[in-house]
């Protein structure tokens, strides 16, 4: 199963460092190349969940949206 701190993180990481760190061209072409290789890696995840995120959010919306409204059922 697909997880947030799997590629998540390590996204956020690399975002911030290329966003916030000084460093050469070449540190920095390094460093966008890893970042979109940890993208791909959670992209190609995604795409093996076939329709089981979307169960798995379905279910989750079904359960909020219950928890949030008064079922009221006639």
């Amino acid at each position: 199963m697909l997880n947030i701190t799997m590629y998540g993180e390590e996204m956020w990481r690399l975002f911030l460092v290329l966003e916030h760190e000084e460093m050469d061209e070449d540190a920095f072409t390094e460093m966008e190349q890893e970042f979109y290789t940890v993208i791909n890696k959670a992209d190609d995840e995604y795409f093996n969940l076939s329709n089981q995120l979307e169960k798995l959010l379905e279910s989750y919306f079904v359960k909020i949206h219950t928890d949030l409204f008064e079922v009221v059922e006639n």
